[in-house]
């Protein structure tokens, strides 16, 4: 959580056009496969722009829980709105929950 009462450097902080990445962690309880990694990474069409992530890993972190979660490592640097959302369900996955990890070197 960050909290700030400098507007300028939240705008560039938060603000697509920048470009800062952002980092997000995407939880499915769909098995990832090098085929959902591959098409995340190719891109897709949010808000009239193509957009192609930075970065996308899988890793299998499961939670304990009997659902079998399965976890991606998603590093956009637009930050569009769903961006990150549309990116894995164009790839055929179901997000189930999503956190942001990382806003440029800030985690």
């Amino acid at each position: 959580l960050l909290v700030t009462n400098d507007g300028e450097w939240a705008n560039r902080i938060a603000h697509p056009k920048y470009g800062v990445l952002k980092e997000y962690i995407v939880t499915t309880t769909q098995k990832v496969k090098p085929m959902h990694l591959e098409k995340i990474a190719e891109g897709t069409e949010v808000e009239g722009t193509f957009v192609v992530p930075k970065g996308v890993y899988s890793f299998d972190r499961r939670t304990g829980d009997p659902k079998h979660e399965y976890k991606v490592r998603v590093v956009v640097g637009e930050g569009k709105k769903h961006e990150v959302r549309e990116l894995v369900a164009n790839a055929g996955l179901q997000v189930t929950a999503l956190k942001r990890v990382r806003i440029g070197q800030l985690s």
